[in-house]
């Protein structure tokens, strides 16, 4: 990519650790940098398995961008994703009970939409990222589970692209932080088996 960028359709995904402050507050700095190097590096592979590319990680927070390859299954893989870094999260909470005595969790939120698609920073420190509102509003989703007490929310614009390919255990209509206009958000609760199974079926191709 150039630094002037390019326009692309993509998916963003946004996470981040429930109750972080909390946690920090709890354990000493290593134990925080240990937690945290066990979790992204297990929630980054998930993440690298579906197509995604991940941008950063801002404290307990990680971003990623799905669709820089222009594939047209990205809002799907981008789903996908999502729930399996939570069934991920899901097998360490035992872990992490077990040695920190915590409680550990984390809530996602995903958006579709158009963004520019460049290379930011100074010389040498160049790093390919996604610009727009796309961006924004993907940050304000994730934010929206924590007074909606769910773990993964898509926007509408996102499950229009999947509607037909996955579950939804509820929706809510709410206002974003930041933004005057309310709009509906969907909870997602898996895929379909049909729709997973597709999904595997590229994997399996992809690898041959």
């Amino acid at each position: 990519a150039t630094r002037a960028g390019e326009v692309r359709n993509v998916a963003i995904f946004f996470s981040d650790i429930a109750d972080f402050t909390s946690i920090s507050e709890l354990l000493s700095p290593y134990d925080v940098m240990y937690l945290l190097n066990r979790y992204f590096m297990q929630a980054g592979d998930v993440i690298e398995r579906n197509g995604g590319y991940i941008d950063k990680f801002v404290g307990d927070g990680m971003m990623a961008i799905f669709g820089i390859d222009e594939s047209p299954d990205a809002p799907l893989r981008s789903v996908n994703a999502a729930i399996q870094t939570l069934a991920t999260v899901d097998r360490m909470k035992p872990f992490f009970a077990a040695m920190y005595d915590i409680e550990f969790d984390i809530r996602i939120g995903l958006h579709f939409g158009e963004a520019v698609i460049g290379s930011l920073g100074s010389v040498g420190h160049e790093r390919l990222t996604a610009i727009g509102d796309v961006v924004n509003v993907a940050s304000r989703v994730e934010a929206a589970n924590k007074d909606a007490g769910t773990r993964l929310l898509i926007s509408d614009a996102l499950h229009e692209e999947v509607k037909d390919k996955v579950e939804v255990a509820d929706f809510i209509r709410i206002r974003l932080r930041g933004t005057s206009d309310r709009i509906t958000l969907h909870e997602v609760a898996r895929l379909k088996p049909e729709a997973e199974a597709e999904l595997n079926e590229r994997k399996q191709l992809e690898t041959m």
